[in-house]
């Protein structure tokens, strides 16, 4: 994510538009060549490159169809589904579980991600002024993350939320 806003900076301070495919695409080809490696062992570096291409590549076609949902569902149902349809293979192939229950799941849970980032901003920012203030700021973050938790645990005990399928012979 830095790599790319980093060629979105520098494409914008030379005047140009940034393009998401070839930032996506740049940003892959700069890490394997830091590190040739992550491209087939690192399994982060494939769901996170797999989710970002699903929503750039599906997210606008998913626009149109969904506009009658509420603002808040319709666009976390559609990050969701977009980085669930690329990373499907992945996760399947790696770990061998489907989650029935992960659009509900992230519909509901996505929204508390960036308070809880934003939160944890603030509270590293004060922390460094004036540490008594950001106890608060600690507090809400671990009420966040708590939440957070407790919710997708309690998401996940739902009976068949998630399936194993083990078709891929390692």
């Amino acid at each position: 994510a830095s790599i790319m806003g980093a060629l979105t900076v520098i494409a914008l301070h030379l005047g140009r538009r940034s393009q998401a495919y070839n930032s996506l695409f740049l940003s892959a080809v700069i890490m394997v060549l830091i590190n040739p490696f992550i491209l087939m062992s690192d399994i982060s570096f494939q769901l996170s490159f797999m989710s970002t291409f699903g929503l750039i590549a599906l997210l606008p076609l998913w626009e149109q169809p969904l506009k009658k949902l509420p603002i808040i569902v319709r666009e976390n149902l559609m990050v969701t589904l977009a980085a669930q349809v690329f990373t499907t293979p992945l996760i399947l192939y790696y770990f061998g579980r489907f989650s029935v229950v992960a659009p509900f799941a992230n519909v509901i849970f996505l929204p508390l991600i960036p308070m809880l980032m934003f939160i944890s901003f603030i509270a590293l920012g004060v922390s460094l002024i004036f540490y008594p203030l950001a106890v608060i700021f600690i507090a809400a973050t671990w009420m966040i993350s708590e939440t957070l938790l407790r919710g997708v645990h309690l998401v996940a005990k739902i009976p068949f939320a998630s399936m194993e399928i083990d078709f891929f012979d390692k």
